[in-house]
């Protein structure tokens, strides 16, 4: 490999964090969890701030149905937003307030609709493109920021 591919090659690697990833551990991605499952990468309790990466360190997170988890929504949001890079993407799943998946785990917190972009985006002044789910298919694809209710 020569020294331009080297070079192309590093610039296509994008840093991924998997936020709570839980058992969900991802190739290639850092996965972040309270717990010390196998393939976790970095121990951390989300609900403890700072977390431990730099200012615009990730190119891409992921919490896929961590968020109502959590303690703190805008606290969280604000520390995703610190450690995003700009132009990253985050992607966040969490139960639709009126489904019956959101009150089935007495560990949520708290139950969202798409409203609650409008607020983060108040928030955290971040462009925001929310997405609508129908039939658990994705009709926008995300470009910068989204919460998806499902």
């Amino acid at each position: 490999m020569g020294g331009n591919e080297k070079q192309e090659e590093k610039k296509e690697m994008k840093v991924k964090i998997n936020l709570g990833c839980g058992k969900d551990i991802r190739k290639g991605w850092i996965n972040v969890d309270k717990i010390e499952y196998p393939g976790v990468d970095v121990v951390h309790d989300l609900n403890e701030f700072p977390w431990p990466f730099d200012d615009n360190f990730a190119d891409y997170i992921l919490m896929n149905h961590v968020l109502e988890h959590l303690n703190d929504v805008v606290k969280v949001m604000g520390e995703v937003w610190r450690i995003l890079k700009p132009g990253g993407i985050v992607e966040i799943y969490t139960p639709y307030y009126k489904s019956k998946k959101a009150f089935r785990d007495p560990t949520h917190k708290y139950f969202f609709h798409r409203g609650v972009n409008e607020l983060l985006h108040k928030k955290l002044e971040v462009e925001i493109y929310a997405c609508n789910i129908q039939n658990n298919k994705i009709r926008e694809i995300p470009k910068r920021f989204s919460l998806l209710a499902c």
